[in-house]
């Protein structure tokens, strides 16, 4: 704006506005409050100045013309000073009644109204020739439809108000970050400050009104938000200057959905869960960590902070510990131990002369540990249906009338039976025993003897053990007896002399049971008891079940469900009495399908819903993150449909059913091929196959539904995972309709 031109020799030409008695008002030399002034005592006005009467000052050029496109007296009021020369020398500005409003101009900004707290604010921080300079826009309403307003001539800043917060600056790469989460309108709200200079001398920060956010940057990291449970662990750890240094991250969802984390310039983490709170993890350990899967890994989230020990150092995590030894440098994961067992049960495999399957990871149970874990941080524990783990199983040959137990029964089973079969709380216990997978079963219960008068005279624990196969419908149940117990209370107990022996019951299928007619020898009551922790075993019962259809028609796709009911009877010389009571039924389903040419018929116990599990480290990787994106993160795979949710992830409530219909098959295979088209048409040319999840041959393929993902992946690994689908049916003898899960781990 050009100053108000003043001479004596010009002829006096003004534009007046009258005041209440309609007599034109010179305008007057007014001093400003920031200092600078009209010097001449008798100015000149030109035609580009108007007066105004009610309260006898001018308003000039381009602020005038930015009062009247704002309304003028109706909005802002009478000017309260002529037009000023600020003190930087350069810009002019006037005042008006209204709100404390100004107009400044510049040359290099033009001319812009500003007012109130933004206005008060601005000048705390040193008006034009503070950090801001000059304002470059009028005040503006917020998005939110509350807040305030201005814009500022350097380092892209900003002065925003709200009647909560009040009105403070952000700036530079800060404002920046803001931006990038949403403004007032993002999860941080309004700032709270303005940018403030860190204690390092070096970064700076703003802080914000939600979760007691802040945003902090330095040269070396950038711009960053820091929030909530982390920004309080952060700060307890000594803020930029302690261990971790800045973040390099915003707080950021886990893709688990569960938890959420920041990362650190010095290699460091604090994740964060309602269950384990903010912990920092940093070092070797979030190296190995981070190897492992996060948060996804065996381990879970981080429970401890990384501690000193005697050797180096140890954090600790839902399911294990990480442990970093100085001296070796050596870093050890717990769940380590897991891939060393694994490694042995491939050599067992091999030493039997099994077959290997390195399309599939081979550690496919967990431990109980990490069962209850899991069971924890997912808020919820498995249906008791549902097993955790599928092993394979193996396949016991009959042995015809003279069957050796030692060969079937398997001692290390029994005491894992011993301990999971009457837990309830255990996620794969139910009233009905224990599941292992589809040929493994067993239950723990008491039995009582009773005298000739109905009383009991001693009990004991009943160990039941049941065997399936893939290859025929034989079915062996064990019994093992220990803890005997003296019970009586009006008799010697050497005057009882016991047996134990079992015999067939009913089921709902015709079959042939047979059991061993020779019982355990009498003993005494007193000889029993003094053996109590030392088992004995029963002969074997053991059954060839009907499988509907295994000899008439060998063709058929048969089942027949069986409930196996036996007996166990004890009895002494001493008194006449048997006493049989019933051990329970024990749920089987027996099959003669065509689909496996040397499995032609088999049972299963099969109140289990069974898993296939896939390596993000095996030979089958792409296909694993691909079956990875479609369960935890459906919205970013392909095709990209609103609301999205796949099923058939391992633990959840969903699940896949394996179909043998080939035209849904096809189908399914089609819709696939068709999306993985639309991303890259020319796919098949450069070695990739189309990968889906849900798998083709379930009844839950791409062409039932949207709610499937389609990739385009290397064609080797996609036709080994393909064949691991093939083996996995095959081994868990998973038939037309029945229900699998996919489990996903970091490692075999």
């Amino acid at each position: 704006m050009e100053p108000v031109a003043t001479s004596s020799a010009l002829p006096s030409v003004q534009s007046t506005v009258p005041d209440g008695a309609g007599a034109a008002v010179m305008t007057t030399d007014v001093a400003s409050d920031r200092g600078g002034a009209l010097t001449d005592t008798n100015p000149v006005l030109t035609e580009a100045c108007t007066r105004y009467a009610q309260t006898g000052y001018s308003v000039c050029g381009a602020i005038r013309d930015k009062y009247l496109a704002l309304g003028g007296p109706g909005r802002l009021g009478y000017p309260t000073s002529n037009e000023l020369t600020n003190p930087d020398g350069v810009g002019k500005r006037n005042t008006f009644q209204n709100g404390g409003s100004s107009i400044y101009w510049h040359p290099s900004t033009g001319a812009w109204q500003i007012g109130g707290e933004i206005f008060r604010r601005w000048g705390a921080l040193g008006y034009e020739n503070g950090v801001l300079g000059y304002p470059t826009s009028d005040e503006l309403t917020n998005p939110d439809g509350v807040g305030k307003r201005n814009t500022f001539q350097r380092a892209s800043g900003h002065i925003y108000w709200s009647p909560a917060t009040g009105a403070w600056s952000i700036q530079g790469e800060i404002l920046r970050r803001w931006a990038a989460l949403g403004y007032e309108r993002g999860r941080l709200g309004y700032p709270t400050s303005d940018e403030l200079t860190n204690p390092d001398g070096l970064g700076r920060r703003n802080t914000f009104q939600n979760a007691g956010a802040h945003i902090y940057w330095s040269p070396g990291t950038g711009a960053w938000s820091i929030q909530g449970g982390i920004i309080e662990h952060w700060a307890a750890l000594g803020w930029e200057r302690g261990v971790l240094g800045y973040p390099t991250t915003d707080e950021t969802p886990t893709p688990d959905g569960i938890g959420a984390f920041n990362h650190f310039a010095n290699n460091g983490s604090i994740y964060w869960t309602g269950a384990t709170g903010s912990r920092a993890v940093y070092g070797p350990i979030r190296d190995k960590w981070s190897q492992l899967g996060w948060e996804r890994s065996c381990h879970g989230y981080p429970t401890s902070d990384v501690s000193t020990t005697a050797t180096g150092q140890r954090s600790t995590f839902q399911r294990g510990t990480i442990d970093h030894t100085s001296s070796s440098n050596a870093t050890v994961s717990s769940c380590e131990q897991a891939a060393a067992a694994t490694t042995l049960y491939q050599s067992a495999r091999e030493a039997a002369g099994l077959p290997d399957e390195p399309e599939l990871s081979l550690q496919q149970s967990l431990d109980e540990e990490q069962v209850h874990a899991y069971a924890a941080a997912t808020n919820r524990s498995y249906p008791s249906s549902v097993v955790v783990g599928r092993d394979v199983a193996v396949e016991h040959e009959p042995g015809g009338d003279g069957v050796d137990p030692n060969f079937l029964l398997e001692r290390d089973f029994v005491e894992e039976c011993r301990a999971n079969a009457n837990d309830l709380s255990h996620p794969v216990a139910s009233k009905h025993g224990w599941v292992k997978n589809h040929f493994e079963w067993c239950a723990v219960g008491k039995v009582s003897i009773l005298n000739g008068f109905g009383q009991t005279v001693a009990s004991a624990r009943l160990t039941r053990v049941g065997y399936s196969t893939n290859t025929t419908a034989f079915v062996w149940m064990y019994y093992l007896v220990d803890q005997v117990t003296d019970e009586s209370v009006f008799s010697d107990p050497g005057d009882y002399s016991i047996t134990f022996a079992t015999e067939c019951g009913e089921d709902t299928g015709t079959g042939d049971c047979r059991e061993d007619t020779q019982p355990l020898p009498y003993e005494s009551l007193t000889a029993w008891a003094a053996r109590s922790d030392v088992d004995a075993t029963l002969p074997p019962v053991y059954q060839q079940l009907n499988s509907s259809n295994a000899t008439s028609n060998p063709s058929a796709d048969a089942r027949r469900q069986h409930f196996i009911r036996t007996t166990i009877s004890t009895g002494d010389t001493g008194r006449p009495v048997k006493d049989t009571k019933s051990t329970g039924v024990t749920p089987l389903r027996c099959d003669s399908s065509n689909e496996f040419p040397t499995y032609t018929e088999g049972c299963v116990f099969n109140n289990v819903v069974p898993f296939l599990t896939y390596s993000i480290d095996g030979n089958v990787r792409s296909v694993a993150e691909h079956i990875r994106d479609a369960q935890t993160r459906p919205e970013i795979t392909d095709p990209r449909v609103a609301g999205k949710t796949i099923p058939g992830a391992f633990g959840s409530e969903t699940y896949l059913r394996r179909t043998r219909d080939g035209s849904l098959a096809d189908a399914n295979g089609r819709a696939a091929a068709a999306v993985c088209r639309q991303v890259d048409p020319d796919y098949v040319n450069q070695g990739f196959d189309c990968d889906e999840y849900p798998f083709r041959s379930t009844r839950e393929g791409a062409s039932t539904t949207q709610n499937f993902s389609a990739r385009a992946l290397d064609r080797s690994e996609n036709r080994r995972a393909g064949n691991g689908v093939r083996i996995f049916y095959r081994d868990d003898r998973i038939l037309d309709g029945d229900r699998f899960q996919v489990r996903i781990i970091d490692r075999p």
